[in-house]
């Protein structure tokens, strides 16, 4: 198994800004580590819970350490955030991650070779008991995707038993015991396969960029057009929070989104030096939702993301987190049976398509 080796060398210097913005772009980082560290109050914002399982891919792109001291990104941030424009501070980061994305490119994949996405993490969970109780609790997520060097393969899933680590709600050591024990029950873990990445039916996975406007002005405003938020801002961040996430973009996509994310008014840096899983990031926090994406500037990688609730920034009102590491591997866990779909002639309003029967999901036994 060979990990990831990225390394970094030409940085700015003193001498690529004026002293009047390296002095504003400090007291700018300043002012953004300090109400971090002391829990900056947001805007009421709606809570957000991890995405349900048969929805969410559970991928984070990027893994690589920070190295100490290594943010000289912060010479060139500029006067702070406005209303009407991009945080130059943000935009530096971005730009900086952009262009390092593509100057450290992903190792290439030998033939048979696969890249395996390992994602931890911790969500939100919850259910109604037929009393109408509610009970809530942050549950742990382990998960490991191999993807093959030609990409239409055969893609492999391994979804471990996603169980309780803490309550949210009120409840009893107890009750949080039988909590854990029903989980253990019922929560067994699976192993999916599907050609392409198409893990539960046939299609294309999230992270494809095929059909992506490759200007990131023009994708800014793509990422803008998609619905379920208020504002332009928060669609194009989750947008392209929900690509990145998923941990299967190539390095030339990541530097695309990153630098369309430097465009996005109302992102702010919140904290240059955040631990993630035993690796150390740049925090990019959008106030409205509550959500902190995480990238290694220097290396271009993205590492992971936040989200908080309940009006502030604080360790107690963290919601949940995840992380990935990325990494080289000869193969991929052999799958039980059957990988390909099963293609049927259905009627769809008189016309023949194909459908399918079945998923390829099998019980994870060990």
């Amino acid at each position: 198994m060979d990990s990831l080796n990225l390394l970094h060398d030409a940085r700015p210097t003193d001498a690529d800004v004026s002293p009047e913005a390296f002095t504003a772009s400090r007291a700018h980082l300043m002012n953004a580590i300090n109400g971090e560290a002391q829990g900056t109050t947001a805007p009421a914002r709606r809570r957000l819970s991890g995405a349900s399982r048969a929805k969410r891919l559970g991928f984070l792109g990027g893994a690589a350490a920070l190295a100490a001291g290594a943010l000289v990104a912060a010479q060139l941030l500029g006067p702070t955030n406005t209303p009407l424009g991009p945080d130059p501070a943000t935009a530096a980061v971005l730009n900086q991650a952009a262009d390092n994305a593509v100057k450290f490119s992903d190792p290439p994949l030998k033939p048979g070779q696969y890249l395996k996405v390992s994602s931890v993490a911790e969500y939100g969970s919850g259910s109604v008991d037929q009393d109408g109780k509610e009970t809530s609790w942050i549950r742990s997520v382990r998960d490991e995707m191999y993807i093959p060097a030609d990409r239409s393969g055969m893609w492999v899933w391994v979804r471990h038993s996603e169980l309780p680590v803490r309550p949210m709600s009120k409840m009893t050591d107890q009750e949080f015991a039988e909590l854990v024990e029903l989980q253990k029950r019922y929560e067994k873990g699976s192993l999916v396969a599907g050609p392409g990445g198409a893990f539960y039916s046939p299609g294309t996975p999230l992270g494809h960029s095929d059909d992506w406007p490759d200007n990131p002005r023009e994708l800014l405003k793509h990422a803008q057009q998609q619905g379920g938020r208020e504002s332009e801002s928060e669609r194009a961040f989750v947008w392209i929070a929900d690509r990145l996430r998923q941990g299967q973009l190539d390095s030339a996509d990541r530097s695309l989104l990153f630098r369309t994310a430097a465009l996005i008014p109302g992102i702010t840096v919140a904290d240059t030096k955040v631990q993630l899983d035993g690796r150390t990031g740049v925090a990019l926090r959008s106030a409205e939702l509550g959500h902190d994406i995480i990238v290694a500037p220097e290396t271009g990688l993205y590492i992971g993301e936040r989200y908080y609730s309940g009006g502030s920034f604080t360790p107690s009102n963290l919601d949940s987190w995840a992380a990935v590491t990325t990494t080289i591997v000869d193969q991929a866990p052999p799958t039980p049976g059957a990988v390909e779909w099963p293609s049927v002639n259905c009627p769809n309003d008189g016309e023949p398509t194909d459908c399918w029967s079945k998923f390829n999901v099998w019980p994870l036994t060990k």
